[in-house]
């Protein structure tokens, strides 16, 4: 596990100064924790690394690096998602993904349409999309918001929910967040992850380090499991 961390982090670092020159935008690095508030035995830990480059004036690729350890369901899963965005303006962002899962040698594709927009203090995002491999017949749909109260303090919240041949699974989290200047960002939630056979009330406890002049990429991750986090807890 922590080989397979480290070689995300050197990735996402690498190409993040590789392309530097060639207009490298953004990055994040980052930690999920969570755990049950119902069930002590049960929760996860997600690492990250996202990049973000813009080719040309308003045209960007990122490229997303997650692993998954769910620690007490066993096992772990990997996700790879590359981005391509179109700036409509200074508020409006588009965007199309493509992410691929691995979770015990099998693979879960999913691929779908995404849009950002920034209003004053705060961003709003949303996606759609479809999927396939190991679960067939996927769909995903999803949004997250963030507003600034000033002094590096701001509101966070998320919903997502997807459906798949043989199952659901519903994910709210509300929140609140602390950017230290020229730091990391700390953020806690409060989550309910609902699925055809449970529901579990649990807490998050995330960091990050946003880079770059963009401070971060234009879009969260996505993913299957970033959509059905059932099996973190």
């Amino acid at each position: 596990m922590f080989r397979t961390v480290l070689v995300c982090a050197a990735a996402v670092t690498l190409a993040a100064n590789a392309v530097q020159a060639q207009g490298f935008s953004g990055a994040t690095l980052g930690i999920d924790y969570t755990k049950s508030l119902e069930n002590a035995d049960l929760g996860g830990v997600n690492y990250y690394g996202q990049a973000e480059v813009e080719a040309v004036a308003g045209i960007s690729f990122a490229l997303d690096l997650t692993f998954y350890d769910f620690i007490i369901a066993g096992g772990d899963a990997q996700n790879v998602t590359g981005h391509a965005i179109y700036a409509l303006d200074n508020q409006i962002s588009v965007g199309a993904y493509f992410g691929r899962d691995w979770i015990d040698g099998d693979t879960i594709n999913t691929y779908g349409v995404q849009g950002a927009y920034v209003y004053g203090a705060g961003i709003a995002q949303g996606y759609i999309g479809l999927g396939d491999g190991v679960y067939d017949d996927i769909l995903l749909i999803g949004a997250a918001g963030n507003y600034g109260f000033g002094g590096g303090i701001s509101a966070v919240g998320s919903l997502d929910r997807v459906g798949f041949d043989g199952g659901h699974g519903l994910s709210l989290e509300v929140g609140g967040e602390y950017a230290l200047m020229n730091g990391p960002t700390f953020t806690g939630v409060l989550g309910r992850v609902s699925t055809d056979d449970n529901d579990e009330l649990y807490i998050g406890i995330k960091a990050r380090i946003d880079l770059g002049h963009q401070g971060g990429t234009t879009f969260d991750r996505r993913g299957f499991f970033e959509a059905y986090r059932a099996p973190s807890l």
